[in-house]
């Protein structure tokens, strides 16, 4: 990953290959088989992906990240070392881009979206890697409610 970014490339890290990837319900078997605590193992996965990012932000000066998962994304948080979160944009509806804050100043500034759910587009993370902040609002019905009405 460190490598990629160097070359000024984008990267994507990921655990899963969407909802329907078969290495989630094998994984929710092995932990339901041992008797192991899935909350702590997810847990620990979000805290992982919160290193990676530390770690890139701290060797290649990554400017911006993406976490996908609600849960995830506290515990990457977490791992990144954020202590506040401030609004920025918007990626897309319901994907706030923030920056955090962090008294760790080589963490202090990086950009951040966190993205839960279904929520975004495809191209979300395309615009994201070209440093694309606003997503173009859905265009509003001129039959709808509030036709006519001028704000």
């Amino acid at each position: 990953m460190l490598a990629a970014l160097a070359q000024g490339r984008n990267v994507l890290a990921s655990t899963a290959r969407g909802p329907d990837d078969p290495a989630i319900g094998a994984l929710n078997t092995a932990l339901a088989a041992d008797g192991t605590d899935s909350g702590l193992v997810h847990a620990r996965i979000g805290s992982g992906l919160g290193q990676l990012v530390r770690a890139a932000r701290q060797h290649q000066g990554l400017k911006r990240a993406i976490f996908s998962g609600g849960d995830t994304s506290g515990h990457a948080m977490l791992a990144v070392g954020a202590e506040a979160l401030e609004p920025l944009s918007s990626l897309a509806e319901g994907v706030p881009l923030l920056r955090v804050r962090s008294g760790d100043a080589r963490i202090d500034g990086l950009e951040v979206a966190l993205k839960g759910g279904q929520m975004g587009d495809a191209d979300l993370f395309i615009r994201a890697g070209r440093g694309l902040n606003i997503a173009t609002p859905p265009a509003r019905s001129r039959n709808g409610p509030d036709a006519g009405r001028r704000s």
